[in-house]
């Protein structure tokens, strides 16, 4: 029987569209032509959610491009970068750039993409007639428990965005999530894949990911003997996890979103999933970070 659990819905992150992104992607940046293609079959399969951010190179004009006016169409995440201490201020402006790039009326939400700047604003109330109007509220992007603890006790903050994976996933952030999902704030998950990580050969790993090879190995040994795709078991584990709103997949084909939809419909046994759960890294966490792999 078919379980109705999970209310996940899968976002087209566009990090890609603006940048060669992804430790896996040997295909690179790809054209507007592919784009429209992209976001266009996207739509007709019922996904019309996207992930942006103004320091994804021209991922934004790129976007409007590919799309024109049947840009309005889409909800559109963005993500700043702050630039002096003029916050409120400052960030109607960002945001007005943003819809300027996009020619859009409205985000959905618009993301602190650098924690640090929204700690140390955290404790002000981040509100504006202008984010009230054009906006449905802010979000922040996030890595760690610790800064995740600080989003789910900011009441201001309406959304929030991290990593969680097969990898990079315990009961304490469950816990977090539910609690903010209480609060009314919307998650969306990222990484789904570890930025690629998980269809690498673990043979061919880098010496300062050789940590991560032997639950690497498991993770392609447990898809093997079901007869499933990485991303099978990937995306399956992702939607089932009760309290997110949005799985964040980037995708440089058509044929790579279709993949990626038909695994996200797919159902996981309850057996599958345990499996996956005893998968979680506890010794390394630091390598569940991108940004930490060129610098261990």
């Amino acid at each position: 029987m078919s379980r109705k659990l999970h209310k996940a819905q899968l976002v087209i992150g566009t990090v890609q569209f603006g940048m060669n992104y992804g430790i896996n992607n040997t295909v690179g940046k790809p054209s507007i032509d592919n784009v429209r293609q992209i976001l266009s079959e996207a739509k007709d399969n019922g996904i019309t959610e996207l992930d942006t951010a103004q320091a994804y190179g021209d991922s934004e004009d790129c976007i409007y491009k590919a799309l024109g006016t049947d840009v309005n169409e889409y909800t559109i995440h963005s993500k700043f970068l702050l630039k002096r201490q003029n916050t409120s201020d400052q960030i109607d402006d960002l945001l007005k750039l943003s819809l300027k790039t996009l020619h859009v009326n409205k985000l959905g939400y618009f993301f602190f993409h650098d924690f640090s700047e929204f700690d140390i604003n955290r404790n002000k109330k981040m509100s504006s007639d202008f984010l009230i109007n054009h906006s449905l509220g802010l979000g922040v992007s996030l890595y760690s428990i610790d800064e995740l603890k600080k989003a789910v006790d900011t009441p201001w903050i309406n959304a929030i965005q991290l990593p969680v994976n097969i990898f990079d996933y315990s009961d304490e952030k469950l816990k977090l999530l539910s609690e903010a999902s209480a609060r009314g704030q919307k998650i969306y998950c990222r990484s789904v894949f570890l930025q690629g990580l998980f269809f690498k050969n673990p043979a061919a790993l880098p010496a300062q990911l050789q940590p991560l090879k032997s639950n690497l190995l498991e993770l392609q040994k447990i898809a093997k003997t079901a007869h499933l795709s990485v991303a099978d078991l990937a995306l399956g584990f992702a939607k089932n996890i009760v309290n997110l709103d949005g799985v964040l997949v980037g995708v440089d084909t058509v044929l790579q979103l279709n993949e990626n939809i038909k695994s996200f419909n797919l159902e996981l046994s309850t057996e599958i999933l345990s499996k996956l759960k005893n998968l979680n890294v506890k010794d390394h966490a630091h390598l569940l970070h991108p940004k930490n792999w060129n610098t261990v």
